[in-house]
């Protein structure tokens, strides 16, 4: 099993976390969640986005397999889109 989980962060702080359901290992997980455009355009500059893809074993035993992160907003306070 697996599931993603979403924040956002600030530094250290946490301003928000959505996590995705519990499902068999899958290359193309969801989160199910929407995140509107007024939320986005109120957050700092400073405002990452981190991704982990937590796995459980049969037992219930979860580890963090992975992380990434990514900058909301670049030096002109564009919302950062596509691979940079």
């Amino acid at each position: 099993m697996m599931n993603v989980t979403t924040q956002f962060v600030i530094g250290n702080r946490i301003l928000s976390t959505i996590e995705s359901k519990n499902v068999l290992a899958d290359n193309h997980q969801t989160i199910g969640e929407k995140i509107s455009w007024n939320i986005l355009a109120k957050m700092p500059m400073e405002t990452s986005i981190v991704f982990k893809v937590n796995i459980f074993t049969k037992e219930g035993e979860g580890f963090t397999y992975g992380v990434g992160a990514l900058k909301l907003f670049d030096e002109n306070a564009f919302l950062v889109q596509g691979r940079q």
